[in-house]
């Protein structure tokens, strides 16, 4: 059993892949947080066999190495079942089926946009599956396509490209659900949900700006979310990637009015980035600004709070602003 340091804690069987990278074929974690190792004996990691983080402890061939970070407990427990967050590696090109079958805890998920082979029922069972970070530094590939084929539920999903390129993307969720008819000897097949178009705006595999915010008079039209609508602009808005003018003024009209429990909610989680960006697409009021203050004050967020305290300041009158005379 090899033995080597990391930031991650993890139990990997893995085999040399005909590619001349490393192929690995289990890899367990104690860890909440962790990232696959990029290298392994000097290869790339560039595939995940079938089952390899599934959250159980099937056994596989392969050598057996050993990754510690100095941060496993004696009891801690080797399952893959509470991990929240992975990253896996840079020149991940396969990734087998059922490869996260039951990760129930995975919420985030970072990953290169180099994989070009995905396996069938790959997220069979993580429900909790949400936010997802794509890196990518050519052109666009089709992992893109497949988690949203995979996934029915609301991903948020933020592309990172060279440099400053970014864009960030929700897809609304939606549900395919089976019903038995009895008298007919068959199941009714529906969906449900306003997402279902999002997640399948892709014309053989590739998403185009212009076809995603097509669809936003759609989710409207379709009763969607408000909430759910709010993100959808606000994001195009904040990473206006492609974006053309009709659809930022489509945007933009739907945002103007529902800014304020925008404000809030950004108060809320501590955006104080946001909070800044938005201020300088929108008119923000007094009484969101009080709001926001509040929400941000309530949750301990003092850079937001400072932020939004210095936009009253900058928006009070000139006969409300205290004045002090020595």
């Amino acid at each position: 059993m090899g033995h080597i340091s990391g930031t991650s804690n993890w139990r990997i069987r893995w085999l040399p892949a005909e590619d001349g990278g490393a192929r690995i074929t289990r890899a367990w974690t104690c860890d909440e947080k962790a990232a696959l190792p990029d290298r392994i004996d000097g290869r790339p990691v560039t595939a995940l066999a079938r089952h390899a983080l599934a959250a159980d402890e099937r056994e596989e061939p392969g050598e057996v190495l050993e990754i510690r970070s100095g941060r496993a407990s004696a009891g801690a427990e080797w399952n893959n079942r509470h991990l929240r967050e992975l990253t896996l590696p840079p020149c991940l090109e396969t990734i087998g089926d059922y490869c996260f079958l039951n990760c129930a805890a995975l919420l985030k998920l970072t990953l290169s946009d180099s994989v070009t082979r995905w396996g069938g029922a790959v997220f069979m069972n993580c429900r909790a599956l949400h936010d997802i970070t794509l890196l990518r530094e050519g052109e666009q590939g089709v992992s893109l396509a497949y988690l949203c084929d995979e996934l029915p539920r609301e991903l948020d999903v933020l592309i990172l490209g060279p440099g400053e390129h970014r864009a960030r993307l929700l897809f609304p969720e939606y549900q395919e659900l089976y019903e038995e008819n009895g008298p007919a000897h068959h199941f009714d097949y529906q969906i449900e949900g306003a997402g279902y178009p999002y997640h399948h705006v892709f014309v053989r595999k590739k998403l185009t700006y212009r076809d995603y915010d097509a669809l936003f008079r759609v989710y409207r039209g379709m009763e969607g979310n408000e909430e759910t609508a709010v993100t959808l602009a606000w994001y195009r808005l904040r990473y206006p990637e492609e974006l053309g003018a009709q659809a930022r003024e489509s945007y933009l009209a739907y945002l103007k009015p529902r800014s304020g429990a925008l404000l809030t909610r950004l108060a809320d989680a501590g955006q104080a980035a946001d909070i800044h960006a938005l201020a300088a697409l929108v008119p923000l009021e007094e009484a969101d600004l009080a709001a926001a203050c509040d929400a941000a004050r309530a949750g301990g967020r003092t850079e937001a709070l400072a932020l939004l305290l210095e936009l009253r300041h900058r928006g009070a009158p000139k006969s409300r602003m205290k004045r002090y005379e020595l």
